[in-house]
């Protein structure tokens, strides 16, 4: 994988020198469909015409475009990426790159732990809001425990993996403490991404627009864990 990061830096620094920046990171929105309706969640709050979406022959000629051009990691995001049939083949026909995938954790079915555990370069990233009572109550009952039986299997499979956490007002003590970061180390999470809620409003004078509050700053931060 080193080889390849200097492979793809080496193509940015090209490309920077013929005028064109090139991101080392690719962050796409595959889909806005999701098994779930998280509170508060921006997806399900924009209400977007879901017959829109790229054909995953197109997610795949962009991804494809990117590694071309020197992009290093692409960032899977949705709605719930693993709704889209197809996703972790194109993935995999790209060992070059990393893929970190963020998911609500419950489709991780058996084929597509062998998947990634067939593909290191494919790592699922895992959402949560906090303990159980705190998880359960933005993302629905239940969902704690399931998202708990999938963190146990990626473990068994020796797959590396992260957590994501959506931070509020309501968890932040919670989360942002040692003792809670070690838990998810003993889960076997090896890196924690932590993302500043920024919660929309729906106005009706922009005829249907969402306008994003004013927030102090964003946040987007990525701890690995020792």
């Amino acid at each position: 994988m080193a080889a390849s990061n200097a492979k793809q830096a080496n193509l940015r620094k090209k490309n920077q020198k013929r005028g064109l920046t090139v991101p080392p990171i690719l962050i796409f929105s595959v889909t806005n469909r999701c098994n779930l309706a998280c509170r508060g969640c921006y997806a399900c709050a924009q209400g977007r015409d879901l017959s829109g979406e790229l054909d995953i022959r197109d997610i795949e000629k962009i991804i494809t475009e990117a590694k071309a051009l020197g992009t290093t990691i692409v960032l899977f995001a949705g709605g719930e990426p693993l709704v889209r049939e197809g996703l972790l083949d194109i993935a995999a026909h790209h060992p070059q790159l990393l893929f970190l995938v963020f998911s609500n954790g419950l489709l991780f079915d058996a084929r597509a732990i062998e998947q990634i555990k067939a593909n290191k370069h494919i790592i699922p990233v895992i959402s949560l809001e906090g303990d159980e009572e705190t998880t359960d109550a933005r993302r629905g009952s239940g969902v704690y425990r399931a998202v708990m039986a999938t963190a146990q299997r990626l473990k068994v499979n020796r797959i590396v993996f992260g957590s994501s956490i959506t931070l509020t007002s309501r968890n932040y003590d919670m989360v942002v403490n040692e003792r809670f970061i070690r838990d998810l180390k003993e889960m076997g999470s090896l890196a924690v991404f932590m993302i500043e809620y920024v919660p929309e409003l729906f106005n009706r004078a922009s005829r249907g627009k969402m306008s994003t509050f004013p927030i102090s700053q964003a946040m987007f931060m990525a701890v690995q864990l020792p």
